[in-house]
């Protein structure tokens, strides 16, 4: 917030917010922005929730990473090819 005070640019952040009333906690990317009203140094923002976003993104990391951990395990030469016959991914020890 100080930062955006600050400079008066626009910024934006990712924060994990926990929800009130409840375990829960919900993902939101923050944009604001300094605007001054009656000459006073506000911050004017909007939030949008991206948990969906951030639950993909974790669950496809936790895949690569999985995917990884196999292919670099094993003796056996690994590859993927795209449908032209491409080479996309060779597991080389």
């Amino acid at each position: 917030m100080q930062k955006i005070l600050g400079r008066g640019v626009e910024e934006s952040v990712e924060l994990r917010v926990l929800l009130r009333g409840g375990p829960e906690f919900r993902w939101f990317l923050l944009r604001g922005k300094r605007i001054v009203i009656n000459d006073k140094a506000l911050i004017g923002g909007i939030g949008t929730d991206i948990t969906e976003r951030k639950q993909t993104e974790e669950a496809l990391l936790k895949s690569e990473q999985k995917f990884r951990a196999i292919t670099e395990q094993i003796s056996e030469l690994v590859f993927v090819a795209d449908k032209n016959g491409r080479f996309i991914y060779v597991s080389l020890q």
